[in-house]
């Protein structure tokens, strides 16, 4: 068994280390380890979803079957108010460029 210890669940098609971190652990699976994700920190997507890659294990979240949640009420109350201000970022940066830079 190897235990993989990452702050966000890897998955492909997102940002360069979580894909890199995906392609890994599925090489590992090939090889026939038996891969246990340790999450250090309850950034997930949703605050209930499926993730069936990899056993989860982590202090801000349980995995019941395939399905990966938050373990707490306030935990999930803050991956879904993170949701809403990820979705506009470019109206965040129009909003940044009105003003002076200082150099």
């Amino acid at each position: 068994m190897i235990a993989f210890v990452t702050d966000e669940l890897p998955r492909p098609g997102t940002a360069g280390h979580l894909a890199l971190n995906h392609a890994i652990i599925d090489w590992l699976q090939q090889e026939g380890f038996a891969v246990t994700i340790l999450l250090t920190g309850s950034r997930l997507a949703w605050p209930v979803q499926r993730y069936t890659k990899a056993r989860v294990m982590g202090p801000h979240v349980t995995q019941l079957g395939p399905y990966l949640g938050a373990l707490s009420p306030l935990t999930a109350l803050g991956i879904s108010l993170r949701r809403p201000a990820a979705a506009r970022p470019s109206q965040c940066r129009r909003g940044t460029r009105q003003f002076p830079q200082p150099f």
